[in-house]
């Protein structure tokens, strides 16, 4: 049954991130020489549930309860993966 209830458990957070109710953000600073660094990587409700949605939006919050252990494990992978006051690795484009 705890097997189970693991598998269950690891695909519904899957399936929470594939959906967007859960999701990926980082932050950059700029040293003095204004290079960019890796300031830090959080999971939190998406931004795309909002209040043209309000079920979404309290459920985000539910889901992100539930799955708060294995947000924890992902943001230490994500520290691992880009450690904080590495250089930022994403190419910000903007338009004018």
């Amino acid at each position: 049954i705890i097997i189970i209830f693991t598998i269950i458990y690891l695909l519904g957070y899957i399936e929470i991130r594939r959906n967007h109710l859960l999701v990926h953000h980082s932050g950059f600073i700029s040293n003095h020489d204004g290079v960019k660094l890796t300031y830090g990587h959080n999971i939190s409700p998406g931004s795309s549930v909002g209040l043209l949605q309000p079920r979404l939006f309290y459920a985000s919050f539910f889901v992100h309860l539930i799955y708060r252990p294995l947000t924890v494990v992902e943001e230490r992978y994500w520290y691992m993966v880009v450690p904080q006051d590495d250089v930022w690795p994403y190419t910000l484009h903007t338009t004018l």
